[in-house]
């Protein structure tokens, strides 16, 4: 096409950017996909841009080889559309990942933005303004407090050590507990919690927290930073890097590690993208793959510039705690605090997280979801955040029971990524 030249790609060849070859310079870039990438397509402004745009997203990363290069990318569309629909008005992220090999299929933080409209002035002073920022990329700037997505990490620190749990189990939760004068509460009444499954399927507090204690700093610790907390995390570096996730530290109290174990205050925080590496870690028995965006660049004559082989993966834990780790998760779903995720036809291991406290203005926690699924040979991993959107088990679940009904649609032959589709 002589009047416009296409440099982004999702990985069955959709294009995700067009330059208009003819057009003015503040007009030159059309976004197919509207408002759907728009944190991941960011943008590309002159150092003495008079609002101090700057650069962010692949336009950042890699506006000096455009128009001409073209980025082929990880994305799929269709997911993409998927997630964005179950969201629905919801504020938040959601992202969807391949387990194995770190693939980001699709990635959404809402509310959203036009991606044309930035190089408007006025428009994008009433995003700047917006007092929902819909400039945040809240699938990667932000870490947030992770609540019982903790519970995966204490649950592997315990099963991966043989911990000796007969001290600890049976735990009688009275929806309150103490260790060393730093109290415990529990979202609701337990009574006999068995053992660490039957803790994870009613995501006990108490438990946990005894957990925690028996633990201690150097089992508990180890653990987050083998789940990747605590240390930066490269993804497009300069524009597209998570912020760090951040646990409790090893110089804490009893009592403080006690509620990190079980996600109780903000202690540990991470990036949706992160909680969907934990669950990707479960799903591909105890490897956790690096995060990747970018399959290749091109040249305007088709040559390679850049293939983007994936990471060797990270061994977290052993396979047979991976395995427990996936009963207990698929046991959440099937009987525990997950069940509204469930979706006929579909085996799905999932672990729901309640965070922050009840906002004066909003009234709601943030809620979390973190799912696979199939459980028998896992293709895609889910991590859903709901900001100031209600609990994981009432909110955030049934928006990853949505999303997976619309991935089930899909015929079984194209559910896996199209790597050999690129163009």
């Amino acid at each position: 096409d002589k009047s416009s030249m296409d440099y982004i790609f999702d990985r069955n060849g959709e294009s995700l950017a067009r330059w208009q070859i003819t057009a003015p310079d503040t007009k030159r870039s059309l976004y197919p996909q509207g408002p759907y990438i728009a944190h991941i397509l960011g943008w590309s402004f002159p150092a003495d841009d008079k609002l101090q745009r700057g650069k962010r997203g692949l336009e950042g990363a890699y506006q000096e080889g455009f128009p001409g290069n073209k980025v082929h990318l990880t994305l799929d569309t269709r997911i993409e559309r998927m997630l964005s629909k179950a969201m629905g008005h919801y504020v938040g992220a959601a992202v969807a990942l391949d387990p194995k090999t770190g693939e980001i299929l699709g990635m959404v933080s809402q509310p959203t933005y036009n991606p044309s409209k930035v190089a408007d002035r006025e428009e994008y002073r009433k995003y700047k303004s917006n007092a929902f920022t819909p400039l945040l990329d809240r699938a990667l700037e932000k870490a947030y407090d992770c609540g019982s997505i903790s519970k995966i990490v204490t649950s592997a620190a315990a099963l991966d050590k043989n911990m000796d749990l007969k001290n600890i189990f049976p735990v009688i939760c009275r929806r309150y507990y103490s260790v060393g004068g730093t109290p415990i509460h529990d979202w609701k009444t337990h009574r006999t919690v068995r053992d660490v499954a039957d803790a994870f399927s009613k995501s006990c507090n108490v438990a946990f927290a005894r957990l925690g204690e028996a633990l201690g700093p150097g089992g508990l610790v180890d653990m987050f930073n083998a789940f990747g907390f605590n240390r930066a995390m490269a993804l497009v570096p300069g524009n597209l890097s998570p912020a760090p996730a951040v646990s409790v530290s090893a110089t804490a109290s009893l009592g403080d590690l006690a509620r990190a174990a079980a996600g109780l205050g903000e202690l540990n925080r991470l990036t949706p993208l992160h909680a969907a590496l934990i669950g990707a870690t479960v799903a591909n028995e105890g490897l956790m793959p690096s995060p990747r965006l970018v399959l290749q660049i091109k040249n305007i004559r088709g040559g390679t510039i850049l293939q983007v082989a994936p990471a060797e993966p990270a061994r977290v834990m052993k396979p047979a705690t991976a395995q427990a780790l996936k009963e207990m998760m698929l046991e959440a779903i099937e009987t525990g605090t997950g069940h509204r995720a469930k979706v006929p036809g579909l085996q799905i291991a999932g672990k729901t997280a309640t965070a922050g406290q009840r906002d004066e203005f909003f009234g709601k926690f943030d809620g979390w979801f973190v799912a696979f699924a199939p459980v028998s040979q896992p293709q895609i991993v889910v991590a859903i955040f709901l900001e100031h959107g209600g609990t994981g088990e009432d909110a955030a679940a049934p928006v990853a029971g949505a999303f997976f009904k619309q991935w089930m649609e899909i015929p079984k032959t194209s559910r896996q990524p199209r790597a050999n589709s690129r163009q």
